[in-house]
């Protein structure tokens, strides 16, 4: 007892599962095996197992690595986990072309040579933030950063950010350009002070798929020249293990340069505001060639 059952559990993940050998169902279950999965419904016996892992083999071309095997009676417990590249549908979600890996923990039942039970636990919810299908801890880490920089924490908005965080904001404005590390990035938050009388960033909406989150909002402040100014703003954050690895800023760079009184800037927009006055009597005139 205890080798026979591990190998035929095994057999599952290696050659059926990722081997593709579908045709080895009837083979390694029995016509009544149950498996105990919320979260992957289908039928009892052989058949509802190539249902559940063909979900998987097609839905996101996947591979089942055992971490762990053991086996008590005839009880085998594995710890696996799985991985792959949604490109395909799975469970009404169109292709995304992510890679994903969750873990999983699992508890067979083996009789008479053939699982008969399995009890299956793994991490959804991780699954489908790594999809994009719903919210992750990404943009909660960000909204932080913005509360935080808010209420002039500028070292919890630094706590949050990757040793290599890449900070770049539009080289055309006053202290403009790409800053490299916390230190770099807490140098630039040290001169928006000489910059700006009042600054205030509100974010507006996050959008997150992925490690990739962009957040919508407005810059409203006003200049050491008096000037007030509401701007819009697209940030492109990265985020990944955690942390704040990537930001790039995006907004009117000549309105910002106005408001601050870079010279040439109220200009260049008055010369834009400038109407085109079009003769429409001389036009006329002219022959249709």
């Amino acid at each position: 007892m205890g080798a026979i059952e591990e190998a035929v559990v095994r057999r599952f993940y290696d050659e059926m599962c990722s081997g593709r050998r579908n045709d080895l169902a009837a083979e390694l279950f029995s016509a009544d095996h149950v498996l105990y999965d919320p979260q992957v419904p289908v039928p009892n016996g052989p058949a509802g197992m190539v249902a559940a892992v063909s979900t998987y083999q097609n839905g996101v071309d996947g591979h089942w690595a055992i971490e762990e095997l053991f086996g008590a009676g005839d009880k085998v417990v594995v710890r696996w986990t799985g991985s792959g590249t949604h490109n395909g549908e799975l469970n009404g979600m169109a292709p995304t072309g992510r890679p994903i890996r969750v873990d999983a923990i699992t508890v067979h039942t083996v009789r008479d040579g053939k699982i008969c039970e399995t009890r299956e636990v793994w991490d959804t919810l991780g699954m489908l933030i790594q999809l994009g299908a719903i919210p992750g801890e990404g943009a909660a880490a960000i909204k932080s950063g913005y509360e935080a920089f808010a209420r002039g924490d500028v070292a919890a908005v630094l706590a949050l950010f990757d040793p290599a965080i890449v900070w770049s904001v539009p080289d055309t404005v006053p202290i403009g350009g790409t800053h490299v590390g916390p230190a770099a990035v807490g140098q630039f938050f040290a001169q928006l002070a000489e910059t700006y009388q009042e600054l205030q960033v509100t974010p507006e909406t996050y959008v997150e798929q992925g490690e990739n989150v962009i957040v919508t909002g407005t810059h409203r402040g006003l200049s050491h020249s008096g000037t007030r100014f509401a701007i819009p703003f697209v940030h492109a954050w990265t985020v990944r293990n955690g942390k704040l690895a990537g930001f790039t800023e995006y907004f009117d760079t000549l309105r910002l340069n106005e408001a601050l009184g870079v010279p040439g800037a109220a200009d260049v927009i008055a010369a834009a505001r400038v109407p085109v006055q079009v003769n429409l009597r001389d036009q006329a005139a002219q022959p249709v060639r």
